[in-house]
């Protein structure tokens, strides 16, 4: 049998008078310039393969826990908005004509990848088609 976990009446009690008066919790107003700040540092690091959740909270002077918060009152999460970041940075590159061709795992690398399949995994979250069927602009 496992541990459940049951609030008490006094717990509750205490809660409700320490929160007696104060406005219902909301997402904080900074939220959306934190949001704005580290999706400027995305656009400008995504290439860089260590950007991560916790790498861009501390270059942001925050807790990752607040930064992910940031993101989930705008509908996104860190790491999809640096995946989606990298993929269009690969789309770029798959679109421009005057680009000799790379393989994907030297492409995915280029884009701050980890690897082929995370490549792979993104870009058809993003764009809906795998990056070898992308059609190249017209």
């Amino acid at each position: 049998m496992g541990f459940e976990y049951h609030r008490s009446p006094h717990r509750e009690q205490a809660a409700q008078h320490r929160n007696a008066g104060r406005p219902a919790r909301s997402i904080p107003v900074e939220s959306a310039g934190l949001h704005a700040r580290a999706l400027e540092i995305i656009r400008n690091s995504h290439r860089d393969p260590t950007l991560d959740p916790q790498t861009l909270s501390r270059q942001l002077s925050v807790s990752t826990r607040h930064l992910q918060r940031a993101f989930q009152s705008n509908g996104d999460s860190v790491a999809s908005a640096v995946q989606a970041a990298r993929a269009r940075t690969a789309a770029d590159y798959l679109d421009d004509r005057q680009t000799p061709k790379i393989s994907l795992t030297a492409l995915a690398t280029l884009c701050g990848f980890s690897s082929s399949h995370g490549l792979r995994a993104a870009f058809k979250r993003v764009y809906g088609d795998l990056p070898s069927r992308y059609p190249a602009s017209a």
